[in-house]
């Protein structure tokens, strides 16, 4: 996990154990001490868990956000051999699919998990946990949750892959940056731009006396 040293919790992300519980099917929702876990780390040493009960069982959470737009969710999980199999909604709309929490030994964090991406407005939402089921060496449907955090969504579908040029000793280096970052290219070369050069590592009088001439 990305966990600050100083505080040793995730920066910006909410909390699971202090997340509004909106409601619940059925079980206990609390936080839980995570620091006697030695085998996976969990933000600020602690997360929501709750017992769950069955397939079907659903907790609804508040969470916010502060920017409109398109948004990932960021979050982290537990592993254990008594957790079953989760999948999460915002405000009804699914996101991805399940996932399988079970462990067969030990208790360890699913590290970070990325869902969506998802339109969302600033302000506050509903993020609810469905069980859906559990692994068939699972022994529960518990669920616990370490964290969330909303982050912004920026595709990269219409961003031009950046390329660097090495070695900036011939004319080449003219001729190629034309190509890629020609304003009317097609196919493939319409999706690169050279933003970036570095003249080269050599000492070579022949080589690096005609780097000048090109950059």
């Amino acid at each position: 996990l990305p966990l600050d040293p100083e505080t040793g919790k995730v920066a910006g992300a909410l909390e699971g154990e202090s997340l509004k519980i909106m409601s619940k099917t059925e079980g206990d929702a609390r936080s839980q001490d995570m620091a006697g876990f030695k085998a996976g780390r969990w933000s600020g040493n602690a997360q929501l868990w709750w017992t769950g009960k069955k397939a079907g069982s659903q907790l609804d959470l508040e969470i916010e956000t502060g920017q409109s737009g398109s948004h990932m969710i960021e979050l982290a999980l537990t592993k254990a051999r008594d957790y079953g199999t989760v999948q999460f909604s915002i405000n009804g709309e699914l996101l991805d699919l399940p996932i399988d929490c079970f462990l067969a030994n030990g208790v360890e964090s699913t590290g970070v998990l990325q869902l969506g991406p998802v339109e969302l407005t600033a302000g506050r939402h509903v993020l609810s946990a469905t069980i859906t089921g559990k692994h068939p060496k699972a022994v529960g449907y518990m669920f616990g949750l370490d964290y969330v955090r909303p982050t912004r969504f920026v595709s990269t579908e219409s961003q031009p892959l950046r390329i660097g040029m090495i070695g900036l000793d011939t004319s080449h280096v003219i001729a190629f940056t034309k190509l890629f970052n020609d304003s009317e290219a097609v196919g493939s070369l319409a999706d690169m731009r050279i933003v970036a050069g570095y003249p080269g590592g050599t000492e070579m009088p022949a080589s690096r006396d005609r780097v000048e001439g090109f950059t």
